[in-house]
């Protein structure tokens, strides 16, 4: 396993410059959908994994992954929606555009001056 883990490792250091330009275009292209759509969401922001991330997890799930292609969190977009009818747009938006792999689960914190934060968990599928 640790030769795994160290595999992978050095497989991302090689890839990382790759995954950030293409986090970086998913990021824009998803802001273009979103604005071509009349989508106006609060933000959009992106990440590419950090190393230190990525050994913490395989060091967690490390008999889980096998091959960097085995992990599908190295890039990830957030989208936070001013308002929850604004989730479903989202969601037709992407599932559109983008092949998902795997099903996620959104936190969506409402705040406003009136009422404490209202947490609701959805399952995008």
């Amino acid at each position: 396993m640790e030769e795994d883990i160290q595999k992978i490792l050095k497989d991302f250091d090689e890839m990382r410059p790759i995954c950030e330009a293409f986090t970086q275009k998913i990021d824009g292209l998803i802001q273009e959908l979103l604005d071509s759509s009349f989508v106006g969401v609060q933000s959009v922001t992106s990440r590419t994994k950090e190393k230190g991330s990525l050994l913490n997890k395989l060091s967690r799930n490390g008999e889980k992954y096998k091959k960097l292609e085995d992990v599908t969190d190295l890039s990830g977009i957030r989208i936070t929606c001013w308002f929850l009818d604004q989730i479903p747009l989202v969601e037709k938006i992407i599932k559109d555009n983008f092949r998902v792999i795997e099903e996620l689960s959104i936190i969506v914190c409402l705040i406003t001056f009136k009422f404490p934060p209202v947490l609701k968990s959805i399952t995008v599928s």
